[in-house]
């Protein structure tokens, strides 16, 4: 089965076109590296990018093996660690930090308004559409829903981690997720069966969820439930609240979280004249 990473690529490739001009001056990545493979460009072309260009490559131990299931030559591989070492600082002596000051907390609280409800639940079964969207592989275990989760994350770009793949458990989702900061993660979903015989996920919703923010800048943030299938997690429903700055004193947000069954989970951020 082609890898993941590879299937991805391939996806942006087609979507968007070979006309894609990527900038010159930015750092590069090795999801950069891998389009620009699969796109059939050759070896000794992006040999040069990686020698020319600022490295912002995750060359983690997970990141590598998804890279060789990719098919990526070892040539480019090993560029792009000579060339992330290059730029790698000396060890100095750290400088003494004074305590920072406490942070202060954003709150996300649930609501049971208009059918909310503290547990959410989903049939383990994939529908064919979607495993065909994801990728997944033909074997049972690969089609069959092993966890949900609640998420927070915030998506403002000076605030996303440098190789934030490998700092959230929704970093391999290549299809949907966008770059982010993971806040929040909320797994551990329990397995109930129904009356039917049929077998369900049901996750248990905290009263609430807290988080330390920085104040005074904005952060863009995102609320969502994932699901996890084939040893990853998948984003599915999900609510955005953009433009958001904490006060000193901090700030509490109220969302709904509802829906039994995948089609039908919802969630959204409430309008704060709907509080």
């Amino acid at each position: 089965m082609r890898s993941t990473l590879l299937a991805a690529a391939s996806l942006l490739v087609v979507s968007l076109g070979p006309a894609v001009a990527l900038d010159p001056l930015s750092p590069m990545t090795e999801e950069e590296v891998v389009r620009r493979h699969v796109a059939g460009e050759g070896v000794e072309t992006i040999l040069r990018e990686i020698k020319r260009r600022d490295p912002q490559f995750d060359l983690s131990s997970d990141m590598l093996l998804e890279l060789r299931h990719a098919g990526l030559p070892e040539a480019l591989i090993e560029a792009m660690r000579q060339r992330q070492a290059e730029q790698e600082p000396e060890a100095a002596e750290p400088p003494e930090v004074q305590a920072a000051p406490a942070a202060p907390q954003l709150t996300v609280t649930f609501s049971q308004k208009d059918g909310g409800s503290s547990k959410i639940s989903i049939g383990r079964q994939v529908d064919p559409r979607l495993a065909e969207q994801w990728k997944l592989g033909e074997a049972p275990e690969d089609r069959e829903f092993a966890d949900l989760a609640l998420y927070l994350v915030c998506r403002t770009p000076d605030h996303v981690p440098d190789h934030w793949r490998t700092k959230s458990p929704l970093g391999r989702d290549f299809f949907s997720m966008p770059r982010h900061r993971m806040l929040v993660f909320v797994a551990g979903s329990s397995n109930t069966e129904e009356r039917d015989g049929g077998s369900k996920l049901r996750l248990e919703l905290p009263p609430a969820i807290e988080v330390e923010l920085e104040p005074d800048i904005a952060h863009d943030l995102t609320l969502g439930l994932a699901v996890q299938v084939g040893g990853r997690y998948y984003t599915w429903k999900h609510d955005t609240r953009d433009s958001l700055v904490l006060g000193d004193e901090g700030l509490e947000l109220v969302a709904t979280v509802k829906g039994r069954g995948l089609m039908h989970l919802e969630v959204e951020f409430q309008n704060e004249d709907d509080e």
